[in-house]
């Protein structure tokens, strides 16, 4: 399988920047707590009056820093583990004929954010929205428990997007039919409930490297491309992506 895109800097950039605003924010925020509330540590200062508003701004300092950072760090952090154990997974199974892009900013003029995974091959197109979630998920058709917004909604939007990209770009000789939507859970304590599946949207559960499910489910679509459609459809994405 050929990576066309790997992983960009902007979910790591935006990790590493919420852990470096976060860490001083809470140590700070805790010096001073400590320094007007605990008598017996050798900096110890007797603010009097002064006290009770330090601990009261510290304390919001410090939960501010936490909620608004160090929490948004985990969500990144977790959301490119999953991107990894995606790339992990299908790129050892899928052969040179497939196509892989990831974390994809499209050019199209829309605000919609990043498409963690396309991939492109012989069987179609494929927009994949992973979650690295440790705990339970809920879903009822397009509405999920357990998880901020709906994966499901976001990987179809992403489809088409996709799917207006390319056909309205008209360098295939025929209007393509769809582009297929896919959910991937990619935490191996994922506790999935599935009430009722979301249409026109796969969901499937990657607990190990070695799962074939995402495969299984590429594999299952008829052939729809010929190599010369598959590089030109390579190509096009190539010069859609913001770098």
């Amino acid at each position: 399988m050929r990576i066309e895109k790997p992983i960009g800097k902007y979910s790591a950039a935006q990790a590493r920047n919420n852990l470096k605003i976060g860490i001083p924010i809470v140590v700070l925020s805790f010096t001073f707590y400590l320094i007007a509330t605990d008598n017996n540590l050798p900096f110890y200062i007797n603010l009097g009056k002064m006290t009770a508003p330090i601990v009261f701004i510290s304390g919001m300092a410090f939960v501010f820093g936490a909620m608004q950072f160090l929490r948004p760090y985990r969500h990144w952090k977790m959301g490119l583990d999953g991107e990894r154990k995606v790339i992990a997974n299908i790129s050892s199974k899928l052969g040179y004929e497939h196509a892989l892009f990831n974390d994809v900013m499209l050019k199209d003029g829309l605000r919609l954010g990043n498409i963690d995974h396309i991939i492109v091959g012989p069987r179609g197109i494929f927009a994949i929205e992973t979650k690295h979630i440790n705990g339970k998920v809920n879903v009822n058709g397009d509405i999920w428990g357990g998880v901020r917004g709906s994966p499901s909604q976001q990987a179809k939007n992403h489809a088409r997007r996709l799917f207006r990209l390319i056909n309205n770009s008209r360098i295939l000789d025929w209007e393509i039919p769809y582009v297929k939507a896919i959910v991937v859970l990619t935490h191996k304590k994922t506790d999935l409930t599935i009430e009722k599946n979301p249409e026109k949207c796969k969901i499937l559960q990657l607990k190990e490297i070695a799962d074939t499910s995402l495969y299984d489910y590429i594999m299952e679509n008829d052939v729809l491309f010929s190599t010369q459609e598959i590089e030109l459809i390579i190509e096009l994405l190539k010069g859609k992506i913001v770098e």
